[in-house]
């Protein structure tokens, strides 16, 4: 039986595209976004060039 990573999820285009949002009118350093949002920083770099 395979334990699942808690960190990881799926999220759906509509999650991304207001995570986005918020990074774009947030006005914060991507540093510190994925700090709040618990992100990865790849992984929301690869958010903005979708």
């Amino acid at each position: 039986m395979q334990k699942e990573n808690p960190t990881k999820r799926h999220r759906l285009a509509s999650e991304i595209r207001e995570l986005v949002s918020l990074f774009l009118q947030g006005g914060l350093s991507r540093a510190d976004f994925v700090r709040n949002e618990g992100l990865c920083l790849a992984t929301l770099g690869s958010y903005l060039k979708r």
